[in-house]
């Protein structure tokens, strides 16, 4: 009885969780990956010392090292002018495929997303808000004061709230102040998507 016991927990860290791989932008969280950003890529739970390749269509696979005695790989690279453009990515261990561990589409939207990573030139336009021309609350001078993150989208679909309920709560939030208005329109470049609940 014994035995069996012990060959039974030999077995569980390999039943830990499945097989994933995620590519996440490093400089700049949940958004699009552009020139001079650092991206991660990262294997959970593979083979142990196994061997890690990416395929590209077309290409023989490249290796890009070994995966750790836990079956876990982690490699970060600055993104160039040389990877703009869409790249369909297959990422293996030992010849076995990984499957995508992509962030929910609904919340992160920009997300880099695998097996289709898309790295974009630099943004050329203004992504920042007009100065404040109100004092501070401490009653300072205006100090030419800018929201960062501007302008802020909401994303009205959610499996959370239904529509009308985000609706409702951007409503209620650019009535109550004027300073930071909440939008709905997808039509300009984001760095932040916010979600909302009620």
């Amino acid at each position: 009885m014994r035995l069996v016991l012990w060959i039974a927990c030999l077995s569980l860290p390999q039943l830990a969780g499945a097989q994933t791989v995620t590519v996440t932008n490093l400089s700049a969280p949940f958004t699009t990956l552009e020139v001079g950003n650092w991206v991660a890529v990262e294997i959970k739970n593979a083979a142990p010392n196994g061997t890690v390749q990416v395929i590209y269509p077309g290409q023989p696979p490249a290796t890009m090292g070994t995966t750790d005695s836990t079956g876990r790989f982690y490699l970060t690279a600055q993104e160039g002018p040389q990877h703009v453009g869409t790249h369909n990515q297959t990422w293996t261990v030992n010849g076995v495929q990984i499957a995508p561990a992509n962030p929910d589409i609904s919340f992160f939207p920009f997300a880099p997303r695998l097996p289709l990573v898309v790295v974009r030139s630099n943004h050329v336009g203004s992504v920042c808000a007009p100065s404040s021309t109100n004092p501070s609350i401490c009653g300072s001078p205006s100090s030419g004061r800018r929201w960062l993150w501007s302008p802020v989208t909401v994303h009205p679909v959610s499996s959370f709230v239904s529509q009308s309920a985000a609706n409702s709560a951007t409503n209620k939030w650019n009535a109550i102040q004027s300073r930071i208005a909440f939008s709905s329109s997808w039509g300009s470049r984001q760095d932040v998507v916010s979600g909302v609940s009620t």
